[in-house]
């Protein structure tokens, strides 16, 4: 029986700047928490980020009480900016890859 690794929130300065993101994915943590802040239902988020694994939401919860306390719904939330986003080069895209991602920002 293989069983699967529970997600988590990682951080790693090579992938999109050092912002949160759950495990195994792209999407950043502070996405998820915007919603969960808002009473989002969870089958709503999920619709929004179909690749979200199941314990994806509980992941961000555990990540949002360890890193702003029992109150994280109202806890102040450092604010997120493209500006500081630094969008790296993957070593094997072609000059019109690389391109057209910049162009999504």
């Amino acid at each position: 029986m293989v069983s699967e690794t529970p997600s988590e929130i990682v951080s790693d300065p090579a992938v999109m700047s050092g912002e949160p993101f759950v495990s195994g994915t792209g999407i950043p943590a502070h996405s998820i928490l915007a919603y969960l802040r808002e009473n989002e239902p969870p089958e709503e988020i999920r619709k929004g980020y179909p690749s979200l694994p199941k314990d994806g939401i509980e992941a961000v919860i555990r990540w949002a009480k360890a890193s702003y306390g029992e109150d994280w719904k109202s806890a102040a939330l450092p604010r997120f900016s493209l500006r500081d986003y630094q969008l790296q080069r993957d070593p094997d895209e072609t000059d019109g890859e690389y391109a057209f991602r910049r162009s999504l920002f």
